[in-house]
């Protein structure tokens, strides 16, 4: 019995760099069933592929150095499947072939991530660089610091405008208030 009712809510990164972010690191499935979940982990089959070609591993510890299985958590409650997985080869030793992860199962259709290239690890810039990823921000930041003081410049001089206003209405209502015309000479 096959199950093709089900979404995946969350796919692995097209993009992962293997020696970043350290053990949290990972890439994830989250496939949400619309059905009742009958399987168990063992019905599940985890496959890695580089390119078109499934890679195989004469032992454990070879496999282990190529892909290894952080969480698999079946929820029955809600009918998710969650997997979580790191891949600890490049891309780069596989002739730059990217990898895919099918998982499959006799209870459901095969799921294929879509083609991921790992990288060990982001490119830094030169710090010599004049326009590094935070000087720009800074930049930005200075930037909008300056707008927001020409607004706030801008509104108090407005402001005053209006006590001025107010402060003219205010003398000529007290001015007409007064009880005799005796007293407006004063004022």
């Amino acid at each position: 019995m096959s199950i093709s009712n089900f979404i995946i809510t969350e796919y692995p990164k097209e993009e992962f760099y293997k020696d970043s972010g350290g053990k949290n690191s990972h890439l994830s499935f989250t496939i949400k069933f619309l059905k009742k979940i009958i399987f168990k982990k063992e019905d599940v089959k985890i496959n890695i592929y580089s390119g078109n070609k499934l890679l195989e591993f004469k032992n454990d510890k070879e496999k282990l150095q190529s892909f290894q299985l952080i969480k698999f958590n079946i929820n029955y409650k809600d009918f998710i499947l969650h997997i979580k997985f790191r891949i600890n080869k490049v891309s780069r030793r596989l002739d730059h072939q990217k990898f895919i992860i099918k998982i499959s199962s006799k209870y459901f259709n095969t799921i294929e991530s879509l083609p991921i290239n790992v990288l060990s690890k982001k490119k830094r810039k030169r710090c010599d660089d004049i326009y590094t990823d935070s000087n720009i921000l800074i930049i930005n930041l200075e930037k909008k610091i300056k707008k927001l003081e020409n607004i706030c410049k801008s509104s108090m001089e407005k402001i005053k405008k209006l006590e001025k206003s107010i402060n003219s209405i205010n003398d000529y209502i007290f001015i007409d208030s007064l009880p005799s015309d005796d007293f407006k000479d004063y004022f």
